[in-house]
């Protein structure tokens, strides 16, 4: 099962939207590597609390930890670890 972090865009979205929006970048990356797919929650509650270079912090850590990385909204871009 690969491991997914999702990027998209987050400013002046709801919790909600953004939620479904990886929902669907996260079935695209089921289909397109024919495999199940695992999210890397990177949606937390504190983020709203956190300052911006903190956010960034924690989802490189995140992204660090993934198999496959999907880039979103823009056309669904993937990238795979190596």
């Amino acid at each position: 099962m690969a491991k997914v972090f999702i990027s998209i865009p987050m400013n002046g979205r709801s919790r909600e939207d953004i939620l479904a929006e990886q929902q669907k970048a996260l079935y695209k990356a089921t289909e397109i590597l024919g495999e199940p797919c695992q999210m890397i929650e990177s949606c937390q509650k504190d983020y709203v609390e956190m300052k911006p270079l903190e956010c960034l912090g924690h989802s490189l850590i995140l992204l660090s930890t993934a198999d496959v990385a999907v880039f979103a909204p823009d056309g669904l871009k993937l990238v795979v670890a190596e």
